[in-house]
């Protein structure tokens, strides 16, 4: 994913959380007065709530994407070692403890 799709995820998620902000602010102003209007209140906890979990997904998602994209450019095919040869150097370096499963027939 390009820097461009990253900055626009960041903006989304600065506009979520400034919603969520406002959202506060009148749960707060509620809180603050007589405290009878009870749905109100859910109504804008709920609100806050949503807010901050959409920014966190969408902060996460463009990380993941990124980050996601900047491993698989940097895998080489042709140097990676074969199955059989990772999990048989595995066993040779791991402690006597955690050999199960590691010994080979004679």
């Amino acid at each position: 994913m390009d820097n461009l799709s990253g900055s626009t995820s960041r903006k989304k998620a600065i506009e979520e959380l400034l919603r969520g902000r406002d959202s506060a602010t009148q749960l707060r102003s509620v809180i603050n007065g007589n405290g009878e209007d009870l749905s109100s209140a859910k109504k804008l906890v709920k609100e806050v709530l949503m807010s901050f979990t959409n920014s966190l997904l969408l902060l996460n998602t463009s990380n993941t994407t990124s980050e996601f994209h900047d491993d698989v450019s940097n895998v080489q095919l042709w140097d990676s070692p074969k199955l059989e040869d990772s999990q048989e150097s595995n066993c040779k370096n791991s402690t006597v403890k955690a050999r199960r499963g590691c010994y080979k027939r004679r």
